[in-house]
């Protein structure tokens, strides 16, 4: 029987986490979801901008080129994801 708790319900496994943290997964998301997820936000120059959960940080990624002369920070709460990130896009 599987554990019915949030702290649970809230960490991928198995096939489910390989999808959702593959490179694939964030090229997806970087070209065709973030754009229209962004349509109409406006970030002024030197602000900043908080993501949550940013997972393989294509969101973040996207932010940042987006609105370049903001600040994008970034959290993610499992290191796995933290490091694919940083490897991914040459930060960390």
């Amino acid at each position: 029987m599987t554990d019915p708790s949030p702290a649970h319900s809230a960490v991928m496994t198995g096939l489910e986490r390989r999808l959702v943290f593959s490179r694939l997964r964030a090229a997806i998301g970087l070209r065709w979801e973030l754009p229209r997820l962004l349509d109409g936000l406006e970030i002024p120059d030197g602000a900043h901008c908080l993501e949550v959960g940013t997972g393989l940080g294509w969101g973040a990624v996207g932010l940042a080129r987006r609105f370049s002369g903001s600040r994008i920070i970034a959290t993610e709460y499992a290191r796995p994801p933290c490091r694919i990130c940083g490897r991914m896009w040459g930060i960390g």
